[in-house]
């Protein structure tokens, strides 16, 4: 049954999540710091990837010109407000959509949205939630978060509270990070583990598949908790169940932390 949830939460890289009009505090760059290529694409498809990229940057400068035409201006700035409402609109169908479809997918945890509190209306993210209540655990999740001037979408495992140290440190916590670590997640305070996906949410591209073929992204993003929770999905119960029998200790939510600041 899904839900809807208006925690904030600190992004693994420190940066806050935004939608239309929000810009974050500050840009994050990509995690290894550097370009991604075009690398094991054979010399042919170099040229042929070139040739593409070169008449999409002709046609988009096409575009670029004509509106810039004092003439047409005002036209222009009309239309760039009408996309951006198509993009919010878009992408609320398109977390609601995957929120529905995890949640058929995995019966045994609760799935909520993630809103925005800072916007109206605007969703960045599901997260799953325990059937049993507790108040620390570790959640599967899905974010979008700006990095430059761009969102990506980016999962793993975040802790629904700020932990101790010592809770940390528990046997079952230790060996499901170690586990994650091994397959490249990074983690801090806030994240177990986290791990950037492919994909933009508001790019041209992502919104013309999701459009034209819906159902097979919502496929591909929901398999990233599906594999998530098929792999370390035993290792993830033992923690929260750890987690939820270690003795009671002052936690503090992420949303209190703000609130005092």
């Amino acid at each position: 049954m899904s839900a809807l949830s208006k925690r904030r939460h600190v992004h693994p890289q420190g940066v806050r999540r935004g939608c239309k009009g929000l810009k974050p505090q500050q840009h994050t760059q990509h995690p290894q710091g550097v370009r991604r290529g075009c690398r094991g694409l054979k010399p042919r498809q170099h040229t042929q990837a070139a040739l593409q990229e070169k008449e999409y940057m002709n046609e988009e400068q096409a575009v670029l010109d004509f509106f810039a035409q004092t003439e047409n201006l005002p036209l222009a700035l009309s239309v760039a407000d009408q996309v951006d409402s198509l993009r919010q609109q878009l992408n609320r169908a398109f977390w609601l959509a995957l929120c529905a479809h995890i949640a058929k997918k995995n019966p045994d945890w609760r799935v909520a949205s993630t809103e925005d509190r800072n916007a109206t209306d605007c969703l960045v993210g599901l997260h799953l939630q325990p059937a049993q209540e507790q108040t620390l655990y570790l959640r599967p999740m899905l974010e979008q978060q700006y990095l430059g001037d761009t969102l990506r979408i980016y999962y793993g495992l975040m802790w629904s509270t700020l932990p101790t140290p010592e809770q940390t440190r528990l046997a079952a916590i230790n060996t499901l990070r170690d586990a994650l670590q091994q397959e490249g997640f990074k983690n801090n305070e806030n994240f177990l583990a986290w791990q950037w996906t492919p994909y933009h949410p508001r790019r041209r591209d992502f919104l013309l598949r999701y459009n034209l073929a819906a159902q097979a992204l919502l496929d591909e993003a929901a398999e990233l908790l599906d594999t998530l929770l098929v792999k370390h999905g035993n290792a993830l119960r033992t923690a929260n169940n750890a987690l939820r029998q270690a003795p009671r200790s002052a936690t503090v939510s992420l949303n209190q932390l703000r609130a005092n600041l």
